[in-house]
Formats: structure tokens, sequence, C-alpha cells
């Protein structure tokens, strides 16, 4: 059965390959955020005098933006975000549930391939631009890297299986976009923006323990300064929800291909 699928990475990695160049002309819209991220943080900085910010310096506060705005260049995947839906809204998804593989298992062979390709583009990208604008970080231990990449790669898992959730909703609701738009700006406010710590104490439980923590916040935080005790706890919290969004997508899918089924297709 999985090879299948990898039969559909390398297809989809082959095709993704023709159009490269697409993903770095689409960076220019992360490089605009991060230009203005990097001037508005540069001016609260030097407004304020201060070296240091609820524990940031600007330097690890640019290296953030940057790295937050890698994070969710990967969940703004059309393959997540516009395939599904038009499949379950023109009727396709239809012949997908008489194929011999899962029809989720598909979609996230080709999200991976393309995800392969931009990862690498991004990334180039983004640690250029942000030796740039502010040069490295001084807190960066390149000792615990492959932990690093671990906890990216569960990040970027945990928000894609959100994506992919709310595109099921298709099958009850004819336009899913709002939901994602919902989605894209609470991760933009909890995630990107500001930091787990540039909020108030009240409010900083409920996002530590909310999924933009886990696909976003935490991971980034250990790229810019590790602490195994934090990194282990940001681990727990994305297996926990890869684990819990995994059932309910599942859940999510069956009832929809069954209310498909009852309706005739």
């Amino acid at each position: 059965m999985m090879r299948k699928y990898v039969e559909v990475y390398k297809a989809t990695l082959i095709e993704e390959l023709q159009y490269a160049k697409g993903f770095l002309l689409n960076f220019i819209g992360t490089l605009i955020h991060i230009f203005i991220f990097f001037a508005l943080w540069k001016y609260l900085y030097s407004s304020g005098d201060k070296s240091i910010i609820n524990g940031y310096t600007l330097v690890q506060m640019i290296w953030y933006v940057t790295f937050t705005e890698f994070l969710t260049s990967f969940s703004s995947s059309n393959i997540l975000r516009k395939t599904p839906t038009n499949d379950i809204v023109s009727g396709n998804i239809a012949y997908a549930l008489n194929k011999p593989y899962d029809y989720t298992g598909y979609i996230f062979a080709r999200f991976f391939a393309e995800s392969t390709i931009k990862g690498i583009v991004n990334l180039i990208c983004s640690i250029i631009l942000g030796l740039i604008l502010i040069g490295p970080i001084k807190t960066f231990d390149i000792r615990f890297l492959s932990f690093m990449i671990i906890s990216i790669i569960l990040a970027i898992i945990v928000a894609a299986l959100i994506r992919l959730i709310i595109s099921y909703l298709s099958f009850w609701v004819e336009n899913s976009e709002p939901f994602q738009w919902l989605f894209k700006t609470i991760f933009l406010i909890f995630g990107v923006t500001f930091p787990l710590e540039m909020f108030p104490m009240y409010i900083r439980p409920i996002i530590r323990y909310s999924p933009v923590y886990a696909a976003l916040s935490g991971p980034v935080k250990m790229i810019i300064n590790f602490n195994i005790n934090e990194y282990l706890g940001v681990i727990l919290s994305q297996l926990f929800y890869i684990v819990l969004l995994i059932i309910i997508l599942k859940f999510e899918y069956k009832k929809g291909a069954r209310k498909l089924n009852v309706n005739g297709g």
C-alpha cells in the first residue's frame, strides 16, 4: 500500500520540479511580509531604546518572524486548500472512492512532494534574507539541528492536517475558504506576528496548549534558542495534536464519503 503513495510522491515531485521557479516568485509575497515585520520590530526596539523585549533581542525577533513565515508557506499549499475542495464540490472525489488507495494519503503524498521543492527554495531564500537583514543568530546551536528538523517536520504536519480538515468541510458547506481565512488569521496573529512571550500572562497558557504553539511558536523558538526541557514539551504537544487531528480527519472523511454515497455522489 505504501508503495502507491511513494509513486504518487515521485510523480508529483517530477511535476513540481518543472515549476521550481514559481516557488521563487511566490517567495516575493513572503519577502514583503518579512520586510514589514522587520520595519515594525526595528521601530519598536529603537523607539523604546531597548535591546531586549520579553526575552527577545531584535536579531532573535527578526529570525522568529522569518522562520514562522517559512513554516506558514507550507500550509498555504493549494494541494491542501483547493484540490480537496474542488474535488468534493465538482463530484470528482466520487471516483477517488473507488481507487485502490486512500484519498487522504494521496493528497498528503502530493503535498509532501510539493513541500520538498518549496522547502528547499524557501529555506535558502529565508536564510539569505535573514542574514542580509539582521545577521546570524548568536544563540543558534547547530549541535541540536537534528532535533530542530524533527520539530519542524512535525509542525508542518500539524498545520497541514488542520488545513485538510477545513477543506473536508466542503462535504457539508459549499465554500470552505472563509474557514481557511480564519485559520490563516489566527495563525498570523498568535503565531507569526508575536511570539508567545509577547502576549499577556493570562493568554499565554491558552496559546501554549493550542495548535498554534505546536505548529509555529514552539518549533521556531527552539531554532532561536534551544532548550531541551521546552523542546520535549513542544514535541509532546505536536505528537498529541497529530494523533488528535488524524482521528478527526478520518472521522470527518468517513462521514463525508458516506454522505456522498447516500446522495448518489
